[in-house]
């Protein structure tokens, strides 16, 4: 089998993009989303991903629970990763005033946009390390460094999920891992 690309967010807008130009680049590509796998693999299918060059799996990258079944998935197929791609990301519901900010809302979106990529890196991570090779691609938004005072809390995920990038960058050069982000 070819070289495994996992692409989180990778049924739906960006994330769709990337997963298709992953696999028209020989690629076996692993998308996931919440959706339900029947809905995921159809979207896959319309831009051009047949079953056996691509699969869908419904995960939820807050939950490390999934991260594993994702690491498992992989490992079936052959091995880790090859190219992991962080596109799964949240906005809020409902714009507010910074100072209105609601709590639930900044956990979703610190859970979905940071936190959940962080430990999925973390695990990821340390199976490229056995191969000494890989990429990560976080991708983030302008808004990691403009301000946007009515969702103040995609703003701050997006600025962490920057940060996070440039640890995992500096962290992982040694082991012959590249980590980049794409806003």
């Amino acid at each position: 089998m070819n070289s495994i690309a996992l692409v989180t967010g990778g049924a739906r807008g960006i994330g769709r993009s990337i997963s298709a130009s992953l696999s028209r680049e020989g690629y076996f590509v692993i998308a996931t989303g919440t959706r339900a796998d029947d809905i995921g693999q159809a979207s896959l299918a319309a831009v051009g991903i047949p079953a056996d060059r691509g699969l869908y799996r419904q995960s939820d990258v807050r939950n490390q629970a999934d991260h594993e079944v994702l690491v498992d998935t992989c490992l079936s197929l052959g091995g880790p990763p090859e190219v992991l791609v962080h596109c799964a990301g949240v906005a809020p519901l409902v714009r507010r005033d910074l100072l209105d900010m609601d709590p639930d809302s900044l956990d979703r979106l610190w859970e979905t946009n940071l936190r959940g990529p962080v430990l999925l890196t973390c695990r990821m991570a340390r199976e490229m390390i056995r191969r000494k090779s890989g990429v990560i691609v976080f991708i983030t938004s302008v808004s990691a460094t403009r301000v946007s005072r009515n969702r103040g809390e995609y703003c701050l995920s997006k600025a962490g999920a920057s940060m996070a990038a440039a640890l995992f960058a500096e962290r992982l050069a040694e082991e012959g891992i590249r980590v980049y982000e794409v806003r």
